[in-house]
């Protein structure tokens, strides 16, 4: 039925039966009902929980006592089990041989209504009427008229006059209501009060006052509580021993009724209530309220205006706590920030005195050992000269100077470009241990061998071959002393200029030699690592040698152990203005994008979580100095390529 308003089912496992069933219900039901039938319980739930979740009312189910899946009871039980469905009225179809089921549906409140077969279409009228009008006026009363046919007018009628009671008392209470905030509202607390307790003593008839002295503990936290005091003289404090301390609860906590709070949670009571000064109460236990209350409208009035008052003080009262612990919250946390910060800039403070001390120890003890270096290694450097010088004489007397000067200006070659000359000469000559031999002397073609010894004897070529061998070693051996003697003078002025950085002056930085010098200090380190250089024309700087070369030593070292040995250092210098830039690039890991802003700060690294050496300070003490010389550090990273960008001013203010 397309126009159908609610739908109706029901179960019986006797086909025909069931068709009765449906029939009946069908013609009760008219226009406004569509009647579904089942031989299975769980399968009109389904339906049920179907329909209802449509928006289509399934007011009423009938279910015989036997179902091909169970009882009949049981499947009621299961309806009324479903929260989606358990509103829908539920009736059972018995034969009343099965009692004890019939109760068990009862017990479970899983019956609206039985009816005893074999039933009459009267009564199957009488039942649906009722509980659809039941089921109506409880869930959708606006929508009642959806179902005029069904409508009882009995229940109808019952059901207005329940709901016209209610209305009444409802009008009561919102009046009493209205009394209570509207009739006190012009009095004040304490007049409040004083009509309630003028009240109990009308309707109690004066009940016994109590005194006690101040001191008095008239409640202790924990103590059950049975009834209330109502304070008519003098006044309480409220206090709470907490760890073993005593903490007293401010005057408007306490109101003039004490235990109120206990007795209404049913629960001991919570604070310890102590006479403040010498007081008169008026103790009241449960039932007296009780009896009050109900002999005196008037008393209830006054007694919920007096409850709300104290409870709207004691809210207030939250409220300015609340407002308190968050100002305090906010002063502390300023404080904590204050003081976090602090603490963090004496430990930099510290960890750089640390840092300067440890530096002006290496640097005192550089010093030392660079001015004791430094007159052994001229020393060196003068001795290798007079002794060039002599065996210069000596050549020249034996008429081999010439000899000489060819093995002084005689060029290294690699190792792989010695191999190449070997092997061509070797295949012209047709000898390969007298090729190795010529190409160490400088002697790489056939033609040139044979201009030079071809006419000699063997034993004079020998003899030849000898001394130019000789030469060689010689020539040799004085090139390592004078390039070792300056390499070592290169270290101890490098390392005479970290010596100096704390106590110079500015003056005019070369900034490439500051950065040469600082390759060559780290040139043990450099192992398997190219050093690319791509200098600009870069004019002299105003700045502190020795400091700037801290940097520039920072930033090398950090690009070696970035790389661990291996990979390309980049050093690249250009000029934009008024500014020197100089770059410091290296082929690691890379720095991750998280990290990048924090490398700058002290004790960080990026060694896998290792200080290698000193404090971790390398990138900060650089950074210091770039910007005690009016400059900025700034860096760039990405998996196989970080940069740090040092910019500096060519003339400071400063300088």
């Amino acid at each position: 039925m397309t126009d159908a308003r609610i739908t109706l089912l029901c179960a019986d496992d006797d086909q025909q039966h069931l068709r009765r069933l449906r029939d009946a219900l069908g013609r009760l039901g008219g226009e406004v009902a569509t009647v579904e039938a089942f031989r299975n319980g769980a399968r009109l739930r389904g339906r049920a929980v179907e329909l209802t979740a449509k928006g289509i009312p399934v007011p009423v189910v009938f279910v015989d006592e036997s179902l091909n899946d169970g009882h009949g009871v049981d499947a009621l039980i299961a309806l009324a089990g479903d929260e989606t469905i358990s509103a829908t009225r539920k009736v059972l179809l018995t034969s009343g041989t099965d009692p004890e089921a019939t109760a068990r549906g009862v017990r479970a409140r899983a019956l609206d209504s039985a009816l005893t077969k074999p039933w009459t279409e009267e009564q199957l009228r009488t039942t649906l009427d009722r509980l659809v009008t039941q089921f109506f006026v409880e869930q959708q009363p606006e929508t009642l008229e959806r179902v005029p046919e069904l409508v009882d007018v009995g229940v109808l009628s019952h059901a207005f006059a329940v709901a016209g009671e209610r209305e009444r008392a409802a009008v009561e209470q919102l009046e009493d209501l209205q009394r209570s905030f509207l009739g006190d509202r012009s009095l004040d607390d304490d007049e409040v009060e004083e009509a309630m307790i003028e009240e109990i003593d009308r309707v109690l008839a004066h009940p016994k006052r109590e005194r006690f002295p101040a001191g008095s503990m008239l409640l202790r936290s924990g103590d059950p509580v049975d009834g209330v005091m109502i304070v008519l003289e003098g006044s309480v404090r409220l206090t709470l021993d907490v760890e073993g301390e005593e903490v007293v609860f401010h005057a408007r906590t306490a109101g003039r009724i004490v235990g109120l709070l206990a007795l209404a949670r049913t629960q001991p009571a919570f604070f310890n209530v102590q006479a403040a000064t010498d007081v008169v109460v008026l103790p009241l236990s449960l039932d007296q309220i009780d009896e009050a209350l109900r002999r005196s409208s008037t008393l209830a009035v006054h007694f919920a205006s007096v409850l709300v008052r104290s409870l709207a003080r004691r809210n207030l009262r939250s409220v300015e706590l609340q407002l308190e612990r968050d100002h305090l919250a906010r002063d502390l946390a300023s404080e904590r920030d204050q003081l976090a910060s602090t603490l963090e800039r004496l430990t930099e403070a510290q960890a750089r005195l640390v840092e300067s001390d440890r530096m002006a120890t290496l640097g005192r003890l550089v010093a030392g050992i660079g001015h004791e270096l430094n007159n052994p290694i001229a020393a060196i450097l003068r001795a290798a000269e007079h002794l060039e010088g002599d065996v210069a004489g000596l050549a020249d007397r034996s008429g081999e100077r010439a000899l000489l000067d060819e093995a002084l200006r005689h060029r290294a070659h690699s190792t792989k470009e010695e191999r190449a000359l070997r092997k061509a000469l070797a295949e012209a000559i047709g000898n390969e241990a007298l090729a190795e031999r010529l190409v160490r002397l400088g002697v790489y073609e056939a033609a040139e061998y044979e201009r030079r010894f071809g006419s000699l004897r063997l034993a004079q070529r020998t003899e030849a071959l000898a001394t130019l061998e000789l030469y060689h070693r010689v020539a040799a051996g004085l090139r390592n002393i004078r390039s070792s003697a300056e390499r070592v003078a290169g270290l101890v002025r490098g390392l005479r200029s970290y010596a100096r950085a704390d106590h110079e002056e500015r003056t005019d930085v070369d900034v490439h030699d500051g950065l040469e010098e600082s390759v060559l200090l780290l040139g043990h380190e450099l192992h398997d690592i190219e050093v690319l250089r791509d200098y600009g024309d870069l004019p002299p700087i105003r700045g502190f040698p020795g400091a700037l070369n801290q940097v520039w030593t920072n930033l090398i070292t950090n690009a070696i152990q970035a790389m661990e040995g291996a990979g390309t250092l980049t050093l690249t210098t250009r000029r934009e203005d008024d500014t020197v830039i100089v770059e410091v690039g290296d082929t690691g890991p890379g720095i991750p994008p998280e990290d990048l802003e924090r490398v700058f700060d002290m004790h960080y690294t990026t060694k896998h979580g290792r200080v290698e050496f000193g404090l971790g300070l390398g990138l900060r003490i650089a950074q210091d100095v770039v910007e005690r010389h009016e400059g900025t550090i700034e860096v760039t990273s990405r998996p196989g390529e970080t940069r740090f960008i040092v910019r500096l001013p060519i003339r400071a203010e400063g300088g």
